[in-house]
């Protein structure tokens, strides 16, 4: 799954697998005059009332806001304990990096000079800026100076924001999985862009992107395009969706072709690996959303109108021996288990979608990373999204659904420095007959942390992951990157399993430089696989790892971890393996299975809400 993720829900409540990939342009006319159309009405789509209307001339409680006062520092803050080398490379990023401008920072704060100073919006200001990948941590104080007047100061400190990598992974043997390079703040305007070539097992594309927030204030533009041997594939999109926890109007619309073909993975020792699907997936969406309520509860009613067909073109092709880039048609008979999943279906539905959610915001220091500061929900959210076919606009297909029901819910609690955290997602929906197609994931997580034990985190997750009754492309493993980790990517397919993880997370005081974070960490993994009614599914039984590595990240305070780990399997043969790859147990990419995601059809669309 592309690690990017949609932007909706703030943390911990944000949807993952929102993020879609945009290649070429749609070829059309008449479908590019429809999405200029609807973007010009986005983007004079009315501005939130609350937070940005001006305030009457009545004299306030806590005093006006007279001026606003931006200060944002560089990447690295060096100290003369460093040493000289050090500081040297410091001041030499710090001049090459353009720092986010105080005009854009300006256009995300959700109050104004000359309104009444609300504390509530600064702390929602305060967490808004903080969401941004490229600003690694905010402030936002006040204090009075004059009669009725006070003085708003906000400082942050920026990610560095151009990058060229190439991630290399050792993981079940040394791979070249990506060469990107990224701006991730053009100009000190927030403006992402994007290149990038992968080479991960069956994703296998070269891309190109560019996100625009603000483009209108509140109000962001995105387009991305790809290409790859299945096809091209793209995504344009134009959306205004609640700002913070105040707003109270979101709109949004988007045009998306992906041509992802559907990995599934065979027994080992059969006479090939993996079986891979190519499929077209195409939405067209429009959608509304209006939040009613006070800033710490409130519900949601909204509208989505989609147009989404989903076909099966071209001939599934053969991986043999995990060798994705030579993958063979006609190499073998397409099990029947497999066929039976390969029916093209499309439809025009309008969907409701109504959620309630009460949370308040709890900022927090290392809770995920090493030093990072992050803003987290205290609360709940739960969100259903119903819909039915309109029988308008049917594409020629020999299946379509007539119904859909898509949840969402999520409920977090701090508890002193420590933090727990557990969502369900699941979907159901019915073409001619019974209701089918029901999948579903449960995640429980917990952070825990002690004052007598100083530097130690205790990470511990429960996940599991289900379908029933499926007719579409569906099909879970239980190793790799998200499972048990001493097994292969592919170990075990499956329709139906649990994985249960622990580890200590430690935090290294030294060598006390501002360049990096260093940590360690030992953990356990086990977990279980049943066949289901998924193809080519085998039970697993009990499997389990133990391993011990570390945790690196760059500049101090950052949110993104990489780990190099060794993990040794338990209760049966088999070699150590060395993963060397990006945290993935984070709350700010969501917890949710990507091979359970992956089969769902109707979880787009409803983040903005």
């Amino acid at each position: 799954m592309d690690p990017d993720k949609a932007r909706g829900l703030c943390s911990p409540f944000r949807r993952p697998g929102g993020a879609a990939y945009l290649q070429r342009m749609p070829s059309s006319s008449r479908r590019w005059r429809s999405a200029l159309s609807v973007a010009a009405l986005l983007l004079v789509a009315p501005l939130e009332g609350a937070s940005q209307s001006a305030e009457p001339p009545a004299a306030c409680e806590g005093g006006r806001i007279s001026r606003i006062v931006i200060r944002n520092g560089d990447v690295f803050n060096p100290v003369p304990e460093d040493p000289s080398l050090l500081r040297w490379a410091y001041r030499s990023a710090n001049l090459l990096h353009i720092r986010t401008r105080a005009d854009f920072i300006r256009k995300a704060l959700i109050f104004d000079e000359g309104t009444c100073l609300d504390p509530q919006l600064l702390r929602e200001s305060e967490g808004i800026l903080a969401g941004f990948q490229f600003i690694r941590a905010a402030s936002i104080t006040h204090e009075e100076t004059g009669p009725g007047e006070v003085t708003v100061f906000v400082e942050t400190r920026d990610e560095w924001t151009t990058q060229a990598s190439a991630d290399v992974a050792y993981d079940e043997g040394l791979d070249l999985e990506r060469i990107r390079i990224d701006e991730k703040s053009l100009l000190g305007q927030g403006i992402h862009l994007t290149a990038m070539r992968r080479q991960y097992r069956e994703s296998r594309y070269e891309s190109l992107g560019v996100t625009w927030p603000h483009l209108v204030r509140h109000a962001t533009f995105l387009a991305r395009f790809r290409s790859s041997a299945d096809g091209s594939s793209y995504r344009l999109a134009m959306a205004r969706p609640f700002v913070g926890d105040e707003g109270r109007h979101s709109v949004g619309f988007s045009i998306d072709r992906s041509t992802d073909p559907f990995a599934f993975a065979a027994p080992a020792g059969g006479e090939y690996s993996h079986v891979l699907i190519p499929r077209v997936s195409e939405w067209t969406s429009v959608q509304y959303g209006r939040r009613f309520g006070d800033l710490w509860r409130a519900g949601v009613l909204g509208l989505v109108l989609r147009r989404q067909v989903l076909s099966f073109e071209d001939p599934p092709r053969y991986v043999v021996a995990d060798h994705f880039g030579g993958g063979r048609p006609g190499l073998a008979a397409l099990p029947d288990a497999v066929r039976r999943r390969l029916l093209p279906r499309g439809a025009t539905y309008l969907s409701v979608h109504a959620g309630a959610r009460a949370h308040t915001r709890v900022r927090m220091v290392g809770l995920e990373g090493l030093r990072d500061v992050q803003y987290v929900s205290d609360g709940y959210l739960v969100a259903v999204s119903a819909g039915r076919s309109l029988g308008v606009l049917v594409p020629d297909s020999t299946d379509s659904h007539d119904a859909f029901v898509h949840m969402d819910a999520a409920a977090a609690r701090p508890m002193g420095s420590s933090y727990l955290w557990s969502g369900l997602h699941m979907e159901v929906n019915r073409g001619d007959g019974p209701w089918r197609d029901l999948l579903a994931g449960l995640e429980a997580v917990a952070y825990l942390r002690s004052e007598r034990v100083p530097g130690h985190t205790l990470f511990v997750r429960a996940s599991g992951a289900a379908g029933w009754r499926t007719t579409l492309p569906y099909q879970l493993t239980l190793g790799g990157r998200e499972g048990v980790r001493s097994l292969p990517e592919d170990a075990w397919p499956g329709g139906r399993s649990v994985v249960l993880l622990a580890e200590d997370r430690i935090l290294v005081g030294w060598p006390d430089w501002h360049a990096f974070d260093l940590g360690a960490t030992v953990f356990a993994d086990v977990g279980r696989m049943w066949a289901g009614d998924a193809p080519l599914g085998v039970p697993s039984g009990w499997q389990g790892s133990i391993g011990f590595g570390l945790r690196i990240g760059s500049p101090r305070g950052t949110r993104f971890v990489w780990r190099p780990d060794l993990v040794f399997p338990l209760g049966r043969g088999g070699d150590p393996i060395l993963r060397v790859t990006l945290e993935l147990n984070q709350l700010h990419r969501g917890f949710n299975s990507g091979k359970l995601l992956r089969s769902m059809q109707f979880n787009r669309g409803v983040e903005i809400f």
